[in-house]
């Protein structure tokens, strides 16, 4: 009896392992920012067209990150590519997204703006990527905590 339940028990194991489905990569992308360094993405969102958004920072020209919000269509397309840079040598990062139903794009971060403190910012940006409101408020937050929206 243990015998055929141990065979019944490795031909069920086996066929759970090859049942599963391979997920298919419809698209890839792969980016490389203007400082050809690190880039990190913070926070994914998707929109009702399913247009994907982004936030993180990536490596700026004078070696430090840079606060970026990217938007691709579901096909993989950039619609958006928003560097803020506070100043230069400044550590500028995004942490957070949220989309409304209009498109408009919410991001939270945090920058140095060159200064060995950080302030919290806040963007609104349009769906075509205009600033319509941004904020920044001195806090003393460290690189390693994230605020969310």
């Amino acid at each position: 009896m243990n015998k055929k339940l141990l065979i019944f028990f490795l031909f069920l194991i086996s066929k759970l392992t090859f049942a599963q489905v391979v997920p298919e990569i419809e698209w890839l992308k792969i980016y490389d920012g203007i400082g050809n360094g690190n880039d990190f993405v913070n926070d994914i969102k998707i929109d009702k067209d399913y247009n994907i958004y982004l936030v993180g920072r990536s490596e700026g020209m004078d070696g430090t990150p840079d606060f970026i919000i990217m938007k691709y269509s579901n096909t993989g397309d950039s619609l958006l590519n928003i560097r803020f840079i506070s100043s230069q040598n400044a550590w500028d990062e995004a942490n957070s997204i949220a989309v409304d139903s209009s498109g408009h794009i919410y991001a939270i971060g945090s920058s140095s703006f060159g200064q060995s403190s950080f302030y919290s910012v806040f963007f609104i940006c349009s769906p075509i990527g205009s600033v319509v409101w941004s904020k920044n408020y001195f806090s003393r937050i460290s690189k390693s905590r994230k605020a969310e929206v």
